[in-house]
């Protein structure tokens, strides 16, 4: 996964973090300005129901903002590849990343194999070398 996959991730995360916030913020604002409402035959709240209450300044901006958060993630979406492939395309993909990493799996072996022969040369010589220099 390259580095613009993973900012695209981190941004799709920090969207649906501010997405939730929003959501809380919106349904206390929605529980905090909404009148009170009658529950069954209950005298006492008759005197708290106010008709003409003023209510919901904010909800029309927290709303633009939830709708704007959505919109940047459904553009962020839109901007990964993999999730506009069918799932062959996807198994095919993972099927060629597979050959590539066993490919460069045995590649490696054969080098680290090539290296600890040159690591043997280089000790041996070093030993005669240092034989021949104590003598």
């Amino acid at each position: 996964m390259g580095v613009a996959k993973v900012d695209m991730i981190s941004q799709l995360q920090d969207h649906l973090s501010s997405a939730c916030s929003l959501f809380v913020n919106f349904t206390g604002a929605i529980q905090r300005d909404a009148p009170p409402s009658r529950v069954g035959d209950h005298k006492v709240l008759d005197e708290l129901l106010i008709p003409n209450r003023p209510t919901l300044p904010p909800t029309k901006d927290l709303a633009k903002d939830l709708l704007q958060c959505f919109k940047t993630m459904d553009t962020l979406l839109a901007q990964i590849p993999e999730l506009t492939q069918t799932e062959e395309q996807q198994l095919e993909a993972i099927r060629l990343l597979q050959v590539q990493h066993d490919s460069l799996g045995s590649e490696l072996r054969q080098q680290a194999a090539a290296t600890e022969e040159l690591q043997q040369q280089v000790q041996s010589l070093h030993a005669v070398l240092a034989g021949f220099l104590l003598k």
